[in-house]
């Protein structure tokens, strides 16, 4: 079998070259031989386009531009490298390309890549770009938790309660009871990323707020005066909420 001779591209060199000026001479020229081991199968394939490439070094480079000099740590560039290569497979959306991006800038950062592991680009290989906006949409929320709601219905004495619609996500900006965002929240429970509480509730006068207005929206809609009469309309309040090692992986790539 005939050796593969890498594609030559002197546009996604450009591209890296700053990449691997900031990890210095030996790093970087392992960072730019391994970026083309990996990817330029791919590119002789089409599986990968070279534009693709291109905005994705461009991606790195700018991420890492904004790390100050001082910072700059090339100790985990193998690490780096595996990151490079579970990404390869997931850079047709901008997205995933802008997380990943960020996940390899951070994990040259000296100031961030003490809490950087390898399993963590393979998480991130392994998640739908819709689970990857819900976990970024969680930890920019306040205090990085969603309320929750579901409304209800039971009768007089508050027993044989039936779900009146899907769970509902009171977020900062909207509230979202989407079939897509449901399983990506599943998705992100089994992944140990986030949980989701339905026996307690946040207690804060912000949280608290959200629960009512969103109570009063479903109260004065048709889904309320759909009720048999001889039930009533109640509320499971809950949240859902990162966890520690969702923390630690989130803030990788926002």
């Amino acid at each position: 079998m005939a050796a593969f001779n890498p594609i030559p591209d002197e546009t996604i060199n450009a591209a890296l070259k700053p990449t691997a000026k900031a990890l210095g001479d030996a790093s970087g020229s392992l960072f730019i031989a391994g970026f083309h081991l990996i990817f330029d199968p791919l590119r002789k394939y089409n599986i990968r386009k070279e534009q693709e490439l291109t905005d994705y070094a461009n991606k790195i480079q700018n991420h890492i531009t904004n790390i100050p000099e001082e910072y700059r740590d090339a100790s985990k560039v193998n690490l780096i490298l595996k990151a490079v290569d579970d990404s390869k497979f997931r850079l047709d959306d901008n997205e995933m390309q802008e997380a990943f991006a960020r996940l390899i800038a951070n994990a040259l950062d000296g100031r961030t890549n003490k809490d950087f592991y390898p399993s963590y680009s393979n998480i991130l290989s392994n998640m739908s770009a819709a689970e990857a906006l819900i976990l970024k949409m969680i930890y920019s929320n306040a205090a990085s938790s969603v309320p929750t709601s579901t409304p209800i219905s039971s009768n007089t004495e508050g027993l044989e309660t039936t779900n009146l619609s899907p769970r509902t996500y009171l977020f900062d900006n909207k509230n979202d009871s989407s079939n897509q965002t449901n399983i990506a929240i599943d998705l992100l429970i089994h992944s140990g990323l986030v949980v989701v509480r339905e026996d307690a509730w946040l207690s804060s006068a912000y949280f608290t707020k959200k629960y009512d207005a969103f109570e009063k929206l479903v109260k004065a809609s048709p889904l309320a005066s759909s009720i048999a009469p001889q039930r009533k309309i109640g509320f499971k309040k809950g949240f859902v909420s990162l966890t520690n090692f969702g923390s630690s992986f989130t803030k990788f790539i926002v």
